[in-house]
C-alpha cells in the first residue's frame, strides 16, 4: 500500500479511476442512422460492432476538465490535464486552487506518480500499479478507455433487450459482464460492469460533443466504482478535448522527494 495515505493514495486513486471510468465509456458515432432503421431492429452482432468502430483514433490525445471523487473517507476535487500519445504514454496534472498538487505518469510498463503536497513519489512498475488497484486491464486498455473508447470485451455472449426506452446490449465474457443502455438515436446513455468478485463500475454520460474526426464524445460522466467493500463517486467534466495536436510532456521528480511504498 501507499504510504502517506492521505493525499499521495487519493491521487493516485483518482488518476487510476479516470482510467476506470473509460472500462463502459463509448463514444457516439458521427454517422446518421438511416431512415426507419431504430434500435429496436439492431442485432446484438451489430450493436456490438458499434463499440469497436467507435473507438476514437489519433496519435496525441489531450483533455482539460474538472474532477470531484469521494470515498468512504474523504473528498477531493482538482482542475486537470490529461494527454496521452498513443501506444507510448499517459499524462495527468493536477491543481487544487491554482497550485500543482500531483503529476502521473504512465507508460506501458511502468506507473510513477509525484505529491507535491507531500514532497513525495511513487514507482512501481505497471503490472503492480494495476494490481493495487484490482484493475484487469494494461496499457493498452487505458489508452482506449480515457480517449472515450471501451475495452474490447469478446464477444463469446451478446444479446439485446428492451429496458424502458433503452435497447440494452448485454456482453458475458469469462471475466465480465458488461451492460450498455442505448437511446433511440443509439446514443449510450448509461452503463454497467461487474465482475467475476461483484465489483462493479456505473457511468453515466452526458453533454455529448462534436471532436474533430472522432464523432461525439461525452464530456460529463458520473461514475460510481463498488471494490466489494465501499464505494468511489466520481464526477468528471472535460471542458476541451484535442486530437492530434502535438503537446509537451513534462515529468520530472525533484532530488529532494522522498519515495514511498
Amino acid at each position: 500500500m501507499i504510504a502517506s495515505a492521505g493525499n499521495t493514495r487519493l491521487w493516485t486513486y483518482v488518476a487510476l479511476t479516470l482510467c476506470i471510468i473509460g472500462l463502459t465509456m463509448s463514444c457516439r458515432g458521427s454517422k446518421k442512422l438511416k431512415s426507419g432503421y431504430v434500435a429496436g431492429s439492431l442485432t446484438a452482432e451489430s450493436l456490438y460492432d458499434t463499440l469497436e468502430a467507435r473507438q476514437p483514433s489519433y496519435k496525441w490525445f489531450s483533455a482539460k476538465g474538472k474532477i470531484r471523487a469521494q470515498t468512504d473517507e474523504i473528498a477531493v476535487g482538482a482542475t486537470i490535464q490529461l494527454r496521452m500519445l498513443h501506444d507510448s504514454l499517459i499524462w495527468i496534472r493536477a491543481e487544487k486552487l491554482g497550485f500543482e498538487v500531483g503529476r502521473v505518469l504512465i507508460k506501458p510498463d511502468s506507473a510513477y506518480v509525484i505529491n507535491r503536497i507531500n514532497r513525495e513519489y511513487y514507482a512501481v512498475e505497471l503490472s503492480e500499479f494495476m494490481k493495487e488497484y484490482n484493475a484487469p486491464f494494461g496499457f493498452e486498455d487505458l489508452q482506449r478507455m480515457l480517449a472515450g473508447g471501451t475495452i474490447e470485451l469478446p464477444a463469446n455472449q451478446i444479446q439485446t433487450e428492451a429496458r424502458d426506452e433503452f435497447t440494452r446490449l448485454r456482453i458475458h465474457t469469462e471475466d465480465f459482464v458488461g451492460l450498455y443502455w442505448f437511446d433511440e438515436l443509439l446514443i449510450l446513455d448509461h452503463s454497467l460492469l461487474v465482475d467475476s468478485y461483484g465489483r462493479s463500475v456505473e457511468v453515466t454520460f452526458d453533454d455529448y460533443r462534436s471532436v474533430q474526426g472522432n464523432g461525439d464524445i461525452p464530456f460529463a460522466k458520473e461514475l460510481k466504482l463498488f471494490d466489494g467493500e465501499s464505494t468511489t463517486e466520481l464526477i468528471l467534466n472535460f471542458s476541451e478535448i484535442e486530437i492530434d495536436i502535438p503537446r509537451s510532456v513534462r515529468f520530472q521528480i525533484p532530488s529532494n522527494y522522498e519515495r514511498v511504498d
